[in-house]
C-alpha cells in the first residue's frame, strides 16, 4: 500500500468529504449537506499549525507526526538550478511592510525562484474565548525574480499592510479584528514548512528544526477594528453567523487550535454511517444526520421571501418609453448615473422576461435599447462550447498549473490571451463576450471533483493568480463569469439540494477571499453562483451572499447569473429578490413571476447589471451611434449552418466513395495476373 495515498485522508477537512445525507427516522429525504468543521485549517494551515504546536508542546497535539503526513509542503518546489538567498530586510513606513530578499544563481544553469513571505499573529487567550482560529504561518505575498543566469542577483520585495495580519472575528467584534501584541512574526521563506521553522528558530533557538532565524521579524502590531471595506467604505458586519448549523442539529463541531485532540478518530465527522455505503468502494462511506420537521419547512422555502431579503416597498417601474436612447451611449458611464433611468424606461415586459429567464450561454438582443446578441463560453482553459460560428478556440494549461508557476506577470498573460481568443473569434464572424471561468473555488481536500478548475488550497494565492487571469481577459472586454460564488469545493451532490455550513470567518478568510480579488483587482464584469446553499438558503438566491457581500460590501455592479438552472430549489424569482440577474437557463419551462411592481422592479434592477456589463465589454466593439440591432437570427448562422451541411455531405461522400474506389482498384489488379514468360495475360 502506498502509505502517502493514504496520508492523503490525514487531513481534517477528509472527515467531512463524500456523501451525506438528511434522513428522517428510516427515510433518506432529497436533502444534503456538508460540514466545513475544519474551518480555517485547510491544506498547510493544518499540518503547519499542528506541527508547530506539538514542537512547543500546545494544544494537546498529540503524537502528531509531520513528516508522516506530508510530502512536499505548500509553496514547495524544484529548479534545474540552485539559488542562494541573502541580505534578508524588513522595513516598515506606516502601515507598509516590505521584506526583501537578496536572490543569488547559485547553480550552473538559468533559472527563476520565489520568495514567498508568511506571518504569525498571535493565538491569545482572547481568541480561544471568542473562538478565533489564527494559523502558525499564512501566507501575506510573493514574488518571482526574473530569469537569473549563473551567478546573477537580484534583489526581490514583498510590500502588505499591516492589516493583512487581520482576522475575522464573527463571536466577538463581529467583524474584522488586529489583535495589538508585540508577538507577530513575518518571514521570508522557500515554503511554508521553512517559514514555520524560521519562526520556532527566532522563539526558541535550541530547537532543533531546519530553520533560520537571520529570516525572520518580529513586529509589534496596535489593536484595529478594521471594519470599513477599504474599497466601497462600507461597514462590515456579519453576515453568515446562522450558516454554522448549530441552531438547526447538535452534531455539528468546529477544530479549534485550543484541542487538537477533537479530530482524532474521526471526532469531527458529522453524522452516521447510512448502511447503504460501508466501504471506500465506488460510492464511498455514506453518512446521514436527522432532519427536523423545522429544518425541512427552511429547505423547501421558494420564491422571494427565501432570498431573506429586507423588505422595501414597490412602485411600478416606467416601460416601453420611447426615449430614443441606445445602448452603446452609456459605454464608461458610470453605474449610479441617473440618465440610465432613461434607457431603461424603454425596456418592455418580453425583454425583462428573456433576459432573467433564459440567458444560457449568452443573452439576447434587445431592439428596444439597441443591446446585440451576447454569447458566453463555457470551460476553464479552453471554449468547449459550440458558439454562433460553431468555432471552438482556446487551450491554455489548467488553473493549478498556472498557480503553481507563483509568477502574477504570466497569470495576467494567460487572461490576456483568453481575451485575444476572445476577440479572434468574434472576428471570425461570432459574438464570444462572456467566459465561463475562471474558477475561483479552493482544493479544500485533494478529491474536489473540479480541483483542476481551482487554483490552489490556500485562498491568497488563489486570489494573488486568479485576479490576474481575470484582469488580462477584463482588460480585452471580456465579461469574465468568475464561479463558483461560493463554497463549491465537492461536487458529490453538487447538483442536487446540498447544505454547506460553515463559520465565518473560514468563509471570509479563505474562501471568500479569491472573489473579492477578481472583483476589486481583476475588475471582473460578472459572477456565477454555485448550486449548494450556504446555510439553508440556496446561494444562487442568497440576499446576504449576492446583495449584503457582493454588491453592498464589495461594490459590484455587474452581472450576477446562476449556475445551471437544474433542481426544484433553484428558483428563478428568489434569484431576484437576492439581487441576481439571470437564468443561466436554456428551456422556457422553468417558472417566473411576470405581474406586479416587486416583479417588474426586481426585472429592471438586474437588467441594469446586465447592460452595464454589456456596454463595457467586447460586445459593443465596432458600434457606434448609427448601428441598428435588429431582433432575428444573423445572417451568418445560416450561412455557417449551409456550410456546415455541405461539409457533412462531402464528409459522407468521401467516406462512402473512397473506399468503393480503393475496392475497385483492388478488385481490377487481382484479376490481372502473369505469363510463365512474366507478360501479363487473362
Amino acid at each position: 500500500v502506498d502509505t502517502h495515498l493514504y496520508d492523503l485522508f490525514s487531513a481534517p477537512a477528509m472527515q467531512n468529504m463524500g456523501n451525506y445525507e438528511y434522513w428522517q427516522g428510516s427515510t433518506e429525504t432529497e436533502h444534503h449537506y456538508v460540514a466545513y468543521s475544519e474551518g480555517i485549517y485547510v491544506g498547510y494551515k493544518y499540518y503547519e499549525t499542528r506541527y508547530e504546536d506539538k514542537m512547543l508542546g500546545k494544544g494537546k497535539a498529540g503524537d502528531f507526526d509531520y513528516d508522516a503526513v506530508v510530502a512536499y509542503p505548500f509553496g514547495f518546489g524544484l529548479s534545474y538550478t540552485s539559488f542562494t538567498w541573502s541580505d534578508y530586510k524588513t522595513t516598515r513606513n506606516g502601515d507598509d511592510i516590505t521584506v526583501s530578499v537578496k536572490v543569488t544563481n547559485s547553480g550552473n544553469r538559468p533559472g527563476k525562484d520565489v520568495v514567498e513571505v508568511y506571518y504569525q499573529s498571535p493565538y491569545t487567550e482572547y481568541d480561544i474565548a471568542n473562538k478565533v482560529e489564527k494559523s502558525a504561518v499564512s501566507l501575506v505575498g510573493f514574488a518571482k525574480t526574473k530569469k537569473l543566469q549563473k551567478g546573477d542577483s537580484e534583489t526581490v520585495s514583498v510590500t502588505f499592510n499591516v492589516t493583512d495580519m487581520k482576522s475575522y472575528d464573527q463571536f466577538g467584534k463581529g467583524t474584522y479584528y488586529l489583535e495589538g501584541s508585540d508577538d507577530y512574526y513575518v518571514t521570508a521563506a522557500s515554503d511554508a514548512h521553512k517559514a514555520v521553522n524560521n519562526i520556532l528558530k527566532a522563539k526558541s533557538p535550541a530547537l532543533e528544526v531546519d530553520g533560520d532565524a537571520g529570516f525572520t521579524t518580529k513586529l509589534s502590531v496596535e489593536e484595529k477594528i478594521c471594519n470599513q471595506d477599504d474599497v466601497t467604505g462600507i461597514t462590515i458586519a456579519n453576515l453568515f453567523e446562522d450558516c454554522d448549523g448549530t441552531d438547526w442539529q447538535d452534531n455539528i463541531k468546529y477544530l479549534s487550535r485550543n484541542d487538537w485532540s477533537v479530530m482524532d478518530n474521526n471526532g469531527l465527522l458529522v453524522g452516521e454511517l447510512t448502511g447503504k455505503g460501508n466501504s471506500m468502494d465506488a460510492e464511498g462511506l455514506e453518512y446521514k444526520s436527522e432532519l427536523s420537521n423545522e429544518l425541512k419547512a427552511e429547505l423547501e422555502k421558494i420564491g422571494y421571501a427565501a432570498a431573506k431579503a429586507p423588505e422595501e416597498d414597490f412602485a411600478e417601474p416606467t416601460m416601453n418609453a420611447d426615449n430614443g436612447r441606445k445602448l452603446i451611449e452609456f459605454k464608461d458611464k458610470e453605474f449610479d448615473d441617473p440618465e440610465w433611468d432613461a434607457i431603461l424606461d424603454q425596456l418592455t415586459l418580453d425583454d425583462l422576461t428573456r433576459v432573467t429567464k433564459l440567458s444560457g450561454y449568452g443573452t439576447a438582443e434587445l431592439q428596444s435599447v439597441q443591446k446585440p446578441h451576447m454569447t458566453d463560453a463555457d470551460g476553464p482553459q479552453a471554449f468547449n462550447s459550440y458558439i454562433g460560428n460553431g468555432v471552438r478556440a482556446g487551450g491554455l494549461p489548467i488553473e493549478p498549473i498556472v498557480a503553481a508557476t507563483w509568477n502574477q506577470d504570466l497569470s495576467y498573460r494567460v487572461g490576456d490571451i483568453m481575451g485575444e481568443l476572445c476577440l479572434w473569434v468574434k472576428a471570425g464572424g461570432g459574438d464570444l463576450t462572456g467566459w465561463y471561468a475562471p474558477a475561483m473555488n479552493i482544493h479544500r481536500t485533494p478529491f474536489g471533483g473540479r480541483n483542476c478548475e481551482y487554483y490552489s488550497e490556500d485562498g491568497v494565492l488563489s486570489a494573488e493568480i486568479g485576479s490576474r487571469v481575470v484582469k488580462g481577459a477584463t482588460d480585452r472586454g471580456v465579461m469574465c463569469f468568475i464561479k463558483h460564488f461560493a463554497m463549491n469545493e465537492q461536487d458529490r451532490n453538487r447538483m442536487t439540494d446540498n447544505v454547506t455550513w460553515t463559520r465565518e470567518q473560514a468563509a471570509r478568510e479563505i474562501y471568500f477571499k479569491p472573489f473579492e480579488a477578481s472583483i476589486k483587482e481583476g475588475k471582473a464584469g460578472a459572477v456565477m453562483t454555485s448550486y449548494n446553499r450556504i446555510g439553508t438558503v440556496w446561494a444562487g438566491g442568497n440576499w446576504n451572499l449576492i446583495t449584503g457581500l457582493l454588491r453592498e460590501e464589495w461594490g459590484f455592479n455587474g452581472f450576477v447569473l446562476t449556475d445551471y438552472l437544474d433542481g426544484v430549489y433553484e428558483n428563478i424569482d428568489q434569484m431576484l429578490a437576492a439581487g441576481g440577474d439571470a437564468a443561466l437557463n436554456v428551456n422556457n419551462d422553468k417558472p417566473i413571476t411576470t405581474t406586479g411592481a416587486q416583479a417588474h422592479t426586481y426585472m429592471r434592477r438586474a437588467l441594469h447589471h446586465v447592460l452595464y456589463a454589456t456596454a463595457n465589454s467586447n460586445a459593443m466593439n465596432g458600434y457606434d451611434s448609427t448601428t441598428t440591432v435588429n431582433v432575428g437570427t444573423p445572417n451568418y448562422y445560416y450561412i455557417m449552418m449551409w456550410l456546415d451541411i455541405a461539409v457533412g455531405v462531402i464528409i459522407i461522400v468521401c467516406l462512402t466513395f473512397i473506399p468503393l474506389k480503393l475496392f475497385v482498384i483492388g478488385k481490377k489488379k487481382k484479376s490481372v495476373g502473369k505469363n510463365a514468360d512474366g507478360k501479363g495475360g487473362k
